[in-house]
Parts: structure tokens; sequence; C-alpha cells
């Protein structure tokens, strides 16, 4: 599973096989998420509440290269990374 992002102990990655709706995967600890990116929002699992806000933030600023990297994976390609 390509990972886009790691910050604050928070990874961020997209399978290479995904599915739609567009989405990301997140892990915190023992904490994991699914966050659609229309609307950006957690649609399944749970992370502790300030690293939830801190990941939703992440993810609306940047929401342009999520969408790029979905659309890379979809077409076979790498996903890239993106900056914390």
């Amino acid at each position: 599973m390509p990972e886009l992002c790691r910050f604050d102990g928070i990874t961020v990655f997209m399978h290479t096989n995904e599915h739609n709706p567009p989405h990301f995967h997140a892990e915190y600890a023992e904490y994991d998420v699914w966050v659609s990116l229309d609307p950006i929002e957690i649609v399944y699992g749970r992370f502790p509440h300030r690293k939830r806000r801190q990941l939703l933030a992440w993810a609306e600023q940047r929401a342009p290269e999520l969408r790029q990297a979905w659309d890379r994976v979809r077409r076979g390609q790498a996903a890239g990374r993106i900056e914390p």
C-alpha cells in the first residue's frame, strides 16, 4: 500500500487496487480510518479526537493533491508523495 504522507504519527496511504468512491486510508497507533474525498469526512473507523481534527484539516488543505493521487492510482500509476 503506497504511503502518501507521514506526519505527527499519522500515516496516510492509498491501496494500489482502490475502489470507488474516491478515498484514502490513515493509521495512527492502533487506530485506522477510511476517509472519503468528496466530501472529506471519515466514513469508517475512528481516531482520537485531536488526531481526527488534524487529519481532516490536512486533507482539506491537500484535497487537490489527494484527488490527483487517486486519479493516478486508478490509472495504475504510483500515487506519489504529498507533503505534510
